[in-house]
């Protein structure tokens, strides 16, 4: 009797402390639930966008018989947070095989093509987050790490056609209002993932919209830029300062720029870049497309761009700046003291085909240069875009032509 007494206490007992347990482990759960609520991101996004983009690009150029091969890949997460603030997330992955060099016209030597990168895996290359009316007064500021173009973006920007485009780190603000439109930024840049903290860039710009008569509509653009920091001299700055004029003259579309370069404690020099549009009719009688563009520019002696420190290539738009095969391999305004003269003209061979045939001539370091570019652009089945595009380029004092050739498929997805 003894015995079963026992063994039924003890099994009461072993219940209740069972029962206990799972009290204590359901009030354990509920608090953690509790406390981790206050941890946990909420969802506040309307909505989450997933986008992307992958390209594979061939080179080949007759100049060592190099040739070039590289994947981009992108993937990009948009969230609309609300009506007035949105974030964006961006990974890029590149892979590259071989090298292709380009002649630098100054030292007669191999020079690093502007589109060949390090591989990687996929590195974090955009994050950023932008409210609209945050402040009352309607404009847009934006902070975080971007890609971004001053302007028309001969002095500074992002070049799409590197396997790493150039990303910033800073804060954005612009504003509109009574046919101003204002930009201004403090950013740093980011080469290789990493924040290079001792170069800091500010700069603003001011777009004001002229309406002269029914065939003249021109924008001007105003603008200042300063690079200070560099290398630990806080003392030392560079500035850029200039005018743009763009818009619609005498029928004719017109882009017009100019700035001068001072360096601190030194004279200024000047550089400045024209090109126009505009239709002629009668090339379509002969197969041509109807669009014609002329091209002018010039820098002087001394007139600088912004440099990265890590690649030692300039931080803008360079790629197809005047010829396809990148000769000026700084741009237009990043290449020395250099002159250009450009002609364009568009044909469609075929439906659904796009081409263009462009001739330049290139004064760089004295050394001329004169190239001869077709390119020819189509969409294939599952909107597969392709594009092949050969240059040919004939430096004084040189006996054959350098050739290059581009090969290159993209996807948006």
């Amino acid at each position: 009797m003894n015995i079963h007494l026992t063994t039924f206490a003890a099994l009461l007992a072993a219940l209740s402390f069972s029962s206990a347990a799972y009290a204590q482990e359901d009030s354990l759960e509920r608090a953690l639930a509790q406390y981790n609520s206050g941890l946990t991101a909420p969802m506040a996004s309307a909505g989450v966008s997933v986008t992307g983009d992958a390209r594979v690009r061939n080179v080949m150029a007759s100049f060592d018989n190099i040739v070039d091969v590289d994947v981009r890949t992108r993937l990009n997460f948009d969230f609309n947070i609300n009506d007035h603030a949105q974030a964006f997330i961006q990974f890029t992955g590149n892979s590259n095989w071989g090298s292709k060099l380009t002649l630098d016209p100054l030292t007669d030597t191999n020079s690093t093509f502007n589109g060949a990168d390090n591989n990687n895996n996929g590195e974090l290359s955009q994050v950023w987050v932008e409210t609209v009316n945050a402040l009352g007064d309607g404009g847009t500021a934006r902070i975080g790490a971007s890609y971004y173009t001053f302007g028309s973006g001969r002095l500074l920007g992002t070049d799409e056609w590197d396997g790493h485009p150039q990303g910033f780190e800073g804060v954005w603000y612009s504003n509109e209002h009574d046919g101003f439109a204002l930009e201004g930024f403090y950013m740093s840049m980011v080469e290789g993932g990493v924040l290079q903290s001792d170069i800091d860039l500010i700069g603003v710009t001011v777009d004001y919209s002229l309406d002269l008569s029914e065939s003249s509509k021109i924008a001007l653009s105003p603008f200042w830029l300063r690079k200070s920091g560099d290398m630990g001299t806080d003392a030392s700055h560079d500035d850029w300062r200039g005018l743009g004029l763009n818009g619609l003259f005498l029928g004719f579309d017109c882009d017009f720029e100019m700035a001068w370069y001072e360096a601190y404690g030194a004279d200024s020099a000047m550089a400045w870049a024209f090109d126009t549009a505009f239709d002629l009719e009668i090339l379509e009688e002969v197969g041509l497309g109807s669009l014609v563009t002329i091209a002018f520019s010039d820098t002087e002696d001394g007139f600088e761009v912004i440099t990265s420190s890590s690649t030692g290539r300039t931080i803008n738009q360079r790629h197809n700046a005047a010829g396809l095969s990148d000769t000026m391999t700084g741009g237009l305004w990043g290449s020395g003291k250099a002159s250009t003269m450009s002609l364009g003209f568009t044909f469609t061979p075929l439906d659904g085909y796009n081409g263009g045939i462009s001739m330049h001539d290139i004064t760089m370091g004295g050394v001329d240069y004169s190239e001869f570019d077709i390119t020819l652009e189509t969409t294939l089945g599952g909107g597969l875009k392709a594009m092949g595009g050969l240059s040919m380029v004939d430096r004084d004092g040189s006996s054959e032509l350098d050739e290059t050739i581009y090969a290159v498929l993209s996807m948006d997805f």
